[in-house]
């Protein structure tokens, strides 16, 4: 399951970076509280660019700066190792098809020449697709398909990115106790909160059909991924008490940290027991601190995590550009996987 980091590093945004983008391009002189989320900040750049009348132009803004690029270069040595581990399969979370490429450039180099779809789950009357691609989770080098669960660039009005699209696709997950930590209901439209205070009874939507299905099968690892979405995150926590799992640890997430702080709890403790109370073994790497307050933060510590697995599996680096280390955190489950 891959998230916005993995591309942060063939330039395409995060998420707190796109929006700070819609916000600086259709909202720029709205008093959006900061202390919102960001599927709520999203909410109201969309419904600003719609009262203005540009959201053609807030789609279209999407669209471009989510395909692919003229050069064709829209993937690193890092993304041509990851889809290389043997997965099942691939997922992700992000609107752009740089997997795709890799997996593209990677079977090339195996002398596969295969092409590879990407599956928009967002996308009406591909059911059949989204099926084709369940059955085909088996251990693979190359792969035949990514699976988009929020979307994909060029299907920009059915992506999921604002609290009314999640709701929408997700159908009140988080109404009543599910309402993620730092989501009140004093920060959403009135309309959209009566919704969330009045659903008794949430549909099974095919969003949440198709995820229970991959977290409830397979072992996820989880790459490039915040871990704080929390639609996404009442996915998990129904899976596990669906099945009464406890304190089974079913998945895992490579995740970053910085130096112990002097607090009473650390950033990587407060992660580690988070992410094992749904279930998911954290594999941690070092992320120094930035240098000034605006400096970009170093994520190559991932791209070195990612070598070492590739070469304790036996998959060959196309070229090294920085020295392998070897993280006591991964563990012998892990590299079965």
């Amino acid at each position: 399951m891959v998230g916005a980091g993995s591309s942060a590093f063939v330039g395409y945004p995060t998420w707190p970076q796109l929006v700070n983008e819609l916000r600086e391009t259709f909202a720029p002189r709205s008093a959006i509280p900061e202390d919102l989320d960001a599927p709520s900040k999203a909410l109201q750049i969309r419904q600003q660019a719609q009262e203005t009348g540009r959201l053609e132009e807030y789609f279209r803004h999407l669209t471009n700066r989510f395909r692919p690029r003229a050069t064709g270069r829209d993937y690193n040595d890092f993304h041509t190792e990851l889809v290389r581990l043997g997965f099942c399969g691939i997922a992700t979370l992000n609107y752009d098809v740089v997997l795709e490429t890799a997996i593209i450039a990677a079977s090339h180099d195996a002398g596969y020449h295969s092409g590879c779809e990407a599956i928009d789950l967002r996308a009406e009357k591909r059911q059949q697709c989204v099926h084709k691609y369940l059955q085909s989770l088996r251990p693979a080098e190359c792969h035949g398909h990514v699976l988009h669960l929020h979307g994909i660039y060029n299907n920009a009005e059915r992506i999921i990115l604002t609290r009314q699209d999640y709701q929408d696709a997700y159908d009140g997950l988080m109404s009543g106790s599910r309402v993620a930590v730092g989501d009140t209901l004093g920060e959403m439209s009135g309309e959209l909160a009566a919704h969330y205070a009045n659903a008794q009874h949430p549909q099974i939507t095919f969003q949440k059909k198709v995820m229970w299905a991959l977290l409830a099968t397979h072992p996820m690892l989880f790459v490039g991924f915040g871990m704080n979405d929390g639609f996404f995150l009442d996915v998990i926590r129904m899976v596990r008490e669906d099945f009464n799992l406890c304190s089974e640890q079913v998945h895992y997430a490579l995740m970053s940290y910085r130096e112990r702080s002097h607090t009473e709890e650390s950033q990587r403790e407060k992660t580690e027991r988070d992410l094992k109370a749904l279930g998911i073994s954290p594999i941690f790497y070092y992320v120094p601190e930035p240098e000034g307050l605006n400096g970009d933060e170093d994520h190559s510590g991932l791209k070195r995590l990612v070598s070492e697995l590739a070469r304790s599996v036996g998959v060959s680096t196309v070229t090294p550009r920085v020295p392998a280390i070897s993280p006591n955190d991964i563990s012998r489950r892990m590299l079965e996987l």
